[in-house]
């Protein structure tokens, strides 16, 4: 009787310890199956972080790119119009130099027709003397 009930109480323990291996085997299976889905949603996002990364890496090099191409067109506009700039700065001088040399020739030819004119006019001065004199005598 002794060894029956034994039997029992161990048949029970033993019941008792499956029970709660049964549960504890549910609580890790329960727990592997959360980590494993914690686990694809790291991934997930580490799949997305990199999608992200290359999209925004790839527009960023786009933009680097077409900063280049506005810069360099800006710089060979502004290239063009320091060019432009020289040559109506050379036309401008020239323009001057010729307008300083007609004005010097205009004072020259001036000056020899007022000497001309003066010249002349002495001469007749002189002639309108001849003839009062003439006449008063």
């Amino acid at each position: 009787a002794n060894l029956s009930a034994v039997q029992h109480s161990a048949s029970k323990a033993v019941k008792g310890l499956r029970a709660k291996l049964a549960k504890k085997e549910e609580e890790v299976a329960d727990t592997k199956w959360r980590l494993e889905g914690e686990v694809g949603k790291g991934q997930k996002d580490i799949i997305d972080l990199e999608a992200n990364f290359s999209d925004t890496k790839e527009a960023s090099e786009k933009a680097r790119e077409e900063f280049k191409e506005q810069l360099s067109d800006e710089k060979g506009v502004a290239h063009e119009l320091r060019a432009n700039l020289s040559a109506r700065e050379r036309s401008a001088k020239e323009a001057v130099a010729d307008l300083e040399a007609s004005l010097e020739k205009q004072e020259q030819e001036a000056s020899e027709t007022k000497s001309s004119l003066e010249g002349r006019l002495g001469k007749e001065e002189n002639r309108a003397k001849g003839l009062e004199d003439n006449l008063s005598e």
